[in-house]
């Protein structure tokens, strides 16, 4: 079991938007090399020029070792905050992964998402968005990793750019990635 704590200038931003800090608190829970359960909370005022109005969120991440060959992960987010004017946003995600190592060499991943925004405040548009991506892995030397991902989004809202000012309610990316180790 591991607890962790900190203090941070601001999260989910570049560059610190405010004088005030954001504290986070961490529980790690891993009774065996199958299962682990991650518990982490921050809470701190994150609005432009305001210390006032805190931001919450609750990020829940459990992972179990199925198979020698099969793992499973999900993550269970809760956020919400306050504005200015008394008004309260809160938005909700989960993900869901289950990773197949069928080779030492060669791995596939496929993943589900489901995020809802129903005040707009994550995504500037109010809405139920939810993504299924499916990602083959390829060790090419030890120190060498390559990604090929295919990702279909979609949502309730016309949210994706499809042209020049046109919009859609879904789109697909394909993205690849290498990594290097050293």
């Amino acid at each position: 079991m591991t607890l962790a704590g900190y203090l941070v200038n601001g999260w989910n931003n570049v560059v610190d938007n405010n004088g005030g800090k954001t504290f986070g608190a961490q529980l790690i829970w891993a009774p065996n090399d199958n299962f682990s359960f991650v518990q982490n909370y921050m809470v701190g005022p994150e609005q432009d020029n305001e210390n006032g109005n805190f931001r919450h969120l609750i990020d829940s991440i459990i992972t179990v070792q199925l198979h020698e060959k099969v793992t499973f992960m999900t993550n269970f987010d809760y956020g919400t905050e306050s504005s200015v004017g008394g008004a309260s946003s809160h938005w909700i995600g989960t993900a869901n992964y289950l990773r197949f190592q069928f080779t030492d060499r060669f791995a596939l991943t496929p993943r589900f998402e489901y995020f809802s925004d129903p005040q707009g405040f994550a995504t500037g548009t109010v809405q139920k968005w939810k993504e299924f991506t499916i990602t083959p892995e390829i060790m090419i030397t030890e120190n060498l990793i390559t990604r090929f991902e295919y990702r279909h989004d979609w949502s309730n809202s016309l949210f994706f750019a499809d042209g020049d000012d046109a919009t859609s309610s879904s789109q697909d990316t394909f993205t690849l990635g290498v990594m290097m180790n050293f």
